[in-house]
């Protein structure tokens, strides 16, 4: 997914080709010591499945 940038003049050529600016997020943040404990196992589970631990 690209990015945009500070540059205005980049910035309109690529909102030229129409569309809309949308926030995108990629991930979890915890609020409490129970959210931080799931969040661990989860990230240990991921990385199980995939085969990087």
């Amino acid at each position: 997914m690209g990015g945009l940038t500070d540059d205005e003049n980049i910035r309109r050529f690529k909102l030229g080709f129409g569309g809309d600016i949308v926030p995108v997020y990629s991930g979890y943040e915890a609020q409490s010591l129970y959210g931080s404990i799931l969040l661990k196992a989860r990230n240990v589970k991921v990385k199980l499945t995939k085969g990087i631990l």
